[in-house]
């Protein structure tokens, strides 16, 4: 539905939660994201007919971030909507092209240092939410305009944490800022609002800047891809949700190290912080090793823990 003029929000089943893709609808057409394999096909085509408009109206695919559920439907874009040109962040390009590499270094990156990789029916879970292999036919780098119409430009913006080279919109005209998965919040929630899984920013370094670059445009609403639409007072409580959440996974993780009389590795800092840090389904706790394995990084550097193997994994302990 059109929930601000000329922007366009679309929802759609993710599992059990929900995945909301965005139209910028005016003498040109950008779609944020193109959703899994065939979101294209099944969703978005499906919409831009009821409000009148045809699959080449698409002008841009604007990728938000290399995450399968995020690009995933490029190849069924390109097959439905040809003269669409696909874009995002050029540090994500590598992933965004290649499914399968991105399911290797991404999804499956603590199978050798940590013991958790992938089983079999999980990689092919990850992979069969991505069609075949697409080029990007745009790289950015953030800073970027697109001219929407005669009155109306949004502007593009880096917004890095969650990958390397996340992306968000900022449209002036109506103080709205799309921002998909650039901050987390605290959980992420099921189609019915109940915790779903824990927040899976990956760089805390970026990701903490980014929520405040966020804040500071003020924006007036909220467009995520996993939440509902915010607005008014509603948008600053979640960012500073957001940024609250990533100092307490560095607590967490130094308050367990502290307690613990050896060092400890991923598995064994997931299990001790995890209940701590959030009501999220058991099976959904080793997720936290996206944003853990930042913090870790960070707090080796900082020379606050030290890093070791046992057993061949990688393991912290105090420094």
């Amino acid at each position: 539905m059109e929930i601000l003029k000329g922007i366009h929000r679309i929802q759609t089943p993710l599992g059990t939660r929900s995945l909301y893709q965005h139209l910028l609808i005016d003498e040109r057409c950008v779609l944020i994201d193109t959703g899994v394999t065939r979101t294209p096909e099944q969703v978005i085509i499906p919409y831009l007919k009821r409000v009148g408009l045809g699959p080449d109206r698409i002008d841009l695919a604007l990728i938000s971030h290399a995450d399968a559920d995020h690009f995933g439907g490029d190849e069924s874009l390109r097959r439905v909507a040809p003269r669409a040109l696909i874009a995002c962040h050029e540090l994500d390009v590598a992933w965004v092209e290649d499914p399968d590499r991105l399911v290797e270094e991404r999804y499956n990156q603590f199978s050798e240092p940590h013991g958790m990789g992938l089983t079999p029916e999980e990689r092919a879970g990850a992979r069969g939410m991505m069609g075949g292999k697409v080029g990007v036919d745009l790289s950015l780098q953030g800073g970027e305009q697109i001219r929407m119409g005669e009155r109306w430009r949004v502007e593009i913006l880096h917004v890095p944490g969650h990958t390397q080279g996340h992306l968000m919109v900022y449209d002036p005209r109506s103080e709205a800022a799309i921002i998909c998965d650039a901050a987390l919040g605290s959980v992420i929630p099921d189609a019915e609002g109940n915790p779903s899984m824990p927040p899976t920013y990956c760089y805390p370094e970026t990701y903490l800047p980014s929520i405040r670059k966020i804040s500071a445009l003020n924006p007036k609403h909220l467009l995520t891809s996993h939440y509902p639409a915010m607005r008014g007072r509603e948008v600053q409580a979640f960012l500073r949700e957001s940024l609250d959440f990533v100092r307490r996974v560095e607590r967490a993780i130094l308050s367990a190290l502290r307690k613990t009389k050896g060092r400890m590795t991923m598995r064994e800092i997931i299990d001790t912080v995890s209940s701590s840090l959030g009501k999220w389904p058991e099976e959904a706790a080793p997720q936290l090793a996206f944003p853990l394995a930042g913090h870790l990084n960070l707090l080796s550097k900082a020379k606050r823990i030290q890093k070791g193997r046992r057993k061949g994994l990688a393991c912290w302990e105090i420094a």
